[in-house]
């Protein structure tokens, strides 16, 4: 189920980073037998600490490009977070229509403008989780702190249908 609050969606990112991270210290991921698997394993697991870095860059991007007069180059560098999360929006869109068009559902201009306009502040509530749980792994917090469920998913099953 998808967590019903921002907050418990943080809680839930939280859980599933700190996985992440204590996975990747534990190792077990070297013994891939592929190079390109233990690539993708490694990408995979760090992938809270690139969030992390990127919610904490991000801002600091903005406010450079608008309030700070540099040289073009270091203006050009200092961007370069904020078009990686465009380019996520752009992708988001992309698989979006694919999403439409795979189960011919319409996908019209409102559900693209709010994945435009989405995008942004649900990188920022990742980033956040992300730093959550750098931070409390950092600090060896490991308290699981489990999702409530109220079973809405169970519906169709209760009432005799197949989910």
């Amino acid at each position: 189920e998808t967590p019903d609050s921002i907050p418990a969606l943080i809680r839930q990112r939280t859980r599933w980073n700190q996985g992440f991270i204590q996975v990747m210290q534990k190792g077990d991921w070297h013994e891939l037998p592929r190079f390109r698997q233990r690539l993708l394993a490694r990408y995979t697991l760090l992938t809270p600490f690139l969030q992390a870095a990127t919610g904490l860059i991000v801002p600091l991007s903005i406010l450079m490009v608008l309030f700070v007069k540099a040289s073009v180059i270091v203006t050009l560098i200092a961007f370069l977070p904020l078009l990686l999360v465009m380019a996520s929006a752009m992708l988001e869109m992309v698989a979006l229509h694919e999403f439409g068009r795979d189960f011919q559902v319409r996908v019209g201009p409102r559900q693209y403008v709010g994945v435009l306009f989405g995008t942004l502040p649900y990188q920022w509530l990742l980033a956040a989780s992300a730093i959550r749980a750098v931070w409390r792994e950092s600090r060896n917090e490991r308290g699981w702190e489990k999702t409530a469920h109220i079973g809405a998913h169970r519906g169709a099953e209760l009432a005799g249908e197949r989910p």
